[in-house]
């Protein structure tokens, strides 16, 4: 499943590394994480969808955290190595979403980036 959708227009966006960057379109609580093949592009194809509210990376790995519906109360914790080729996020080499945090961080361990902390917080509550 390949999808795209038009960033830059109405929203904010910032870039995370590489060809990453975290931003929304049309409403603050549809903040996503995506790809776009330079800084000028409006298009990308979103790696992770919902309500990124907490955000971490470092040279190569981008943790975040999100929430899928308003006032839900279930956190989703996603992994993405830049250095891989994600496909789509049923199939591929460099995408982990766990419902857990001890999935999450028993991951993170095993792939030597336990000390990988959140340092970007958006407000949790702006989901309608």
């Amino acid at each position: 499943m390949l999808t795209s959708c038009d960033f830059g227009n109405t929203g904010e966006e910032t870039h995370i590394i590489g060809k990453y960057y975290v931003g929304w379109a049309d409403m603050e609580s549809n903040r996503n994480i995506y790809i776009k093949e330079n800084l000028k592009s409006n298009e990308g194809q979103v790696i992770v969808s919902g309500y990124v509210f907490e955000l971490g990376n470092n040279d190569r790995y981008i943790i975040a955290k999100t929430l899928r519906r308003p006032k839900s109360t279930v956190e989703y914790y996603h992994i993405i190595d830049t250095k891989g080729y994600y496909h789509t996020n049923i199939d591929n080499n460099n995408y982990w979403e766990f419902s857990s945090e001890t999935e999450f961080q028993r991951k993170i361990k095993s792939l030597g980036i336990s000390t990988l902390k959140f340092d970007r917080n958006y407000i949790k509550d702006t989901r309608q």
